[in-house]
């Protein structure tokens, strides 16, 4: 995850005394109508006879990294890979990376 999403991550959970899966999951349902915006900027072509892709999709830029464990039930993983799928992301990371990013701005614009 970029750093500066894990430190805020950081800085955010411990404000609202969540960990970091329950922190995850809020910003997921919070942002869920916006995630496609930030997970393809660009926007999308294919999802009928094609799979779906983001539009100039390559990988982001090399940007300083920092893990980020956490840890969710079973079906949370579930719901999580078809969240995946439905919004065409590269992985759970870019997909969580999305909503904590949107997450953070929607904070920021409250502000």
């Amino acid at each position: 995850m970029p750093t500066a999403i894990a430190t805020q991550l950081a800085e955010a959970r411990t404000v609202r005394r969540l960990t970091n899966g329950e922190f995850i999951i809020a910003a997921i349902e919070a942002t869920h109508d916006r995630l496609n915006d930030f997970i393809h900027p660009g926007g999308v072509v294919g999802g009928r006879l094609f799979k779906a892709r983001g539009v100039g999709s390559t990988s982001p830029s090399k940007v300083p990294t920092t893990p980020v464990a956490y840890s969710l039930r079973a079906s949370d993983f579930e719901v999580l890979d078809e969240l995946k799928k439905d919004f065409a992301a590269r992985s759970r990371s870019q997909l969580i990376t999305a909503a904590l990013t949107a997450h953070f701005q929607l904070e920021n614009e409250k502000d």
